[in-house]
């Protein structure tokens, strides 16, 4: 059903059939026996370097992990070369790390371009697991959704993908600020 929904998405934005095929296969060739020979022989090189994009991109680290401080704390001290910062003032640095980071991630992204619609497949992608996340364990949920907000949404604006980027945010807040999203909610039905 994703990978359906994933091409669905794509459907809608009116990318070329492609592009829709390649969305309907993205997960095939880290879910399944399928190799990307098997699919240049059935769908053509287009479809192939497409898929073989996504599955790429998938492979960069994640930016929101919960474990973050423990993998970025050695970088961060050798990083700063500063050890009298005011102790008022310890998130700035890693704020600082973290922007730059979502910055380098954002880049990387827009970089691949080889092909600007492997980000848009894996937009599509994204969009489709903010939309099910409901299902995820409470820390996973956090976690993705902070994920989608540092980096999805700013990239969807960047491509002027209006719709995707407006509806990231809105599934992203409900989840790392349920309780400020379930207020304004119901303000609004109000």
């Amino acid at each position: 059903n994703h990978c359906i929904a994933v091409a669905s998405i794509l459907a809608d934005l009116r990318v070329p059939p492609d592009v829709v095929a390649a969305g309907l296969l993205h997960d095939t060739v880290e879910d399944t026996p399928v190799t990307l020979e098997d699919i240049r022989r059935d769908f053509g090189d287009t479809v192939t370097n497409l898929v073989n994009g996504v599955t790429k991109l998938t492979k960069l680290p994640r930016v929101s992990r919960g474990d973050q401080h423990a993998s970025s704390g050695g970088d961060g001290d050798g990083d700063s070369g500063n050890g009298s910062k005011p102790p008022d003032e310890p998130e700035h640095p890693k704020q600082r790390k973290q922007d730059l980071k979502s910055e380098t991630l954002r880049k990387t992204f827009l970089a691949m371009g080889d092909d600007v619609r492997v980000v848009l497949i894996k937009l599509a992608d994204r969009l489709h697991n903010m939309r099910t996340l409901y299902a995820a364990p409470e820390e996973k949920q956090r976690r993705i959704a902070k994920e989608t907000l540092d980096i999805f949404a700013p990239l969807a604006n960047r491509l002027g993908i209006w719709q995707i980027k407006w509806e990231l945010e809105d599934l992203g807040f409900r989840y790392v600020n349920p309780e400020k999203y379930k207020e304004i909610a119901k303000q609004l039905n109000e």
